[in-house]
């Protein structure tokens, strides 16, 4: 819980500065060109070898592909809802739901991670926590900039953004106590279903709304420096 408390308040932090000075489109792509680098590090690292330690094949398989499949149909239901409510005319701009929605499931679920990492090894945990609090705070900037896009005043801003955030350390306790007394091979598929879900966070949402921005060599180069970053990280750890 002392973990997930890090990110949530990294998320919090840089939503309070976004909402006085929103940050550059520029900005806002290199933090998550670093935050996809180091999430993508922790994955390979720790989670990835763990899988293969455990010699589960079909738990593995089974967990990944829901992991996937969940995401998936996830990412296609609130596409539509998106369209939908785009496709509306309204007097005045307006908070989508679903992009609320959307954001506080993604929330929980970096929460969740967290919680699986501390499930699969401490050092697993504390990476991702690490990882994650990059994420958070890119996600931070992007979430201030669209409410106060939306009209929003900067109080409502970061009131949404810090109830928002809240749900990092309960889904850190949720996976911590659903999986602490659960079978070794739930526990293991719980695992590659989180592996599937991080690598979804860097290849379909960091990556993906990074290269709507304007960017150059040098921020692409910052997902490399971020993977360089956890692994010696990881280094020192062993």
């Amino acid at each position: 819980m002392l973990f997930a408390s890090v990110p949530m308040a990294a998320a919090i932090f840089a939503a309070a500065i976004a909402s006085l000075r929103p940050p550059s489109g520029r900005l806002r792509s290199a933090m998550q060109h670093l935050a996809g680098g180091v999430v993508f590090a922790a994955v390979a690292l720790e989670m990835g070898p763990d899988l293969l330690k455990r010699h589960e094949s079909i738990s593995t398989a089974i967990g990944f592909c829901i992991g996937v499949g969940l995401l998936v149909c996830f990412r296609y239901f609130t596409e539509q809802d998106r369209t939908n409510t785009a496709g509306t005319k309204k007097e005045r701009p307006n908070v989508s739901l679903s992009y609320i929605a959307t954001t506080g499931s993604d929330l929980l679920v970096d929460g969740l991670m967290i919680g699986i990492g501390f499930v699969a090894g401490a050092k697993a945990g504390v990476l991702l926590s690490a990882a994650l609090t990059l994420e958070l705070i890119s996600l931070g900037l992007a979430l201030v900039g669209y409410l106060r896009g939306k009209g929003t005043t900067a109080f409502a801003a970061m009131s949404i953004t810090a109830a928002l955030t809240a749900l990092v350390p309960l889904g850190s306790f949720i996976g911590i106590s659903a999986l602490s007394h659960m079978p070794d091979a739930v526990i293991n598929g719980t695992i590659a279903a989180g592996t599937a879900a991080l690598l979804y966070l860097v290849t379909e949402e960091l990556l993906r709304d990074a290269h709507e921005q304007p960017e150059g060599p040098l921020t692409t180069a910052i997902f490399f420096v971020g993977f360089l970053a956890v692994v010696l990280l990881d280094m020192q750890m062993s």
